[in-house]
């Protein structure tokens, strides 16, 4: 009797594993360009909550993660070991993703008001044909392009939709890991 309770709970946990495993998640990649500001901002949203920040500034070459007071030199993002991670994180994540949706945002101010109008009228030409070759790929895109006669700046907003299951992402997170370990390991043997 005890077997088969024992039995039943290691289906059940499996069962449930396997469903929590098999959820779709739904995220949201906003990528934010500022030129009056000097900033970049990246947000990641999964179901519209805001799990991770990072702030650049373009000028002093340094950025920030969910607004820590802590500020990092952009230089130190781009080691051979990071440059590798990256890589596998690429091979292994992107190609697991599903895009359902970007969405572009562009508000356009240049030397005058002409040649900001002229500039979104580019914009939009070329927004056109984006959205005709991505429609052929089953990728909704939405775009808007704004001049702004007032002043000189270039705002860019992308907001990316994408779709993956829980297994994709954990199964690619953890062979990049390890790819990226043995990667230091490896480097570390030849400089000795």
């Amino acid at each position: 009797m005890e077997k088969n309770n024992s039995m039943n709970n290691t289906i059940i946990f499996l069962s449930l594993l396997v469903i929590f495993l098999s959820i779709v998640l739904e995220i949201n990649i906003c990528f934010c360009v500022d030129m009056l500001s000097n900033k970049i901002v990246l947000i990641i949203n999964i179901y519209g909550i805001r799990v991770f920040q990072i702030n650049f500034d373009i000028i002093g070459l340094f950025y920030e993660v969910n607004n820590s007071r802590k500020f990092k030199k952009i230089s130190d993002i781009f080691s051979k070991e990071n440059n590798y991670f990256f890589q596998q994180i690429k091979k292994s994540v992107l190609d697991k993703l599903y895009y359902g949706r970007i969405t572009l945002n562009t508000a356009c101010g240049v030397c005058s008001a002409k040649e900001s109008a002229e500039v979104v009228s580019f914009l939009n030409i070329l927004c056109f044909v984006l959205q005709d070759k991505m429609r052929g790929n089953d990728i909704e895109f939405v775009y808007s392009n704004y001049p702004i006669y007032t002043k000189t700046n270039i705002k860019i907003d992308i907001t990316i939709k994408v779709f993956f299951t829980i297994f994709d992402m954990v199964f690619a997170i953890i062979i990049s890991l390890y790819k990226r370990g043995r990667y230091v390991r490896k480097i570390k043997k030849q400089r000795v």
